[in-house]
């Protein structure tokens, strides 16, 4: 089992939700900090928070905020 498949079971994610990658860091502290990121299916429609639309496509997204329809 890959560690992106362990992860998603392990969070008990559901489609259309996967884990993307997971990579350890060095967090600057002389630490280490795990960095798991969260994806969808490729053509997965949700639910706007904006408009209420039901079956809105995704749209381009960096780091939580819109940037536009492209």
């Amino acid at each position: 089992m890959d560690t992106s498949c362990l992860f998603t079971a392990a969070l008990q994610l559901r489609g259309p939700w996967k884990v993307g990658s997971v990579d350890f860091r060095d967090a600057g502290d002389g630490g280490r900090g795990l960095h798991i990121m969260i994806g969808f299916e490729p053509g997965v429609r949700f639910h706007c928070p904006e408009t209420g639309c039901r079956g809105a496509p995704v749209r381009c997204m960096t780091r939580g905020s819109a940037c536009g329809d492209t």
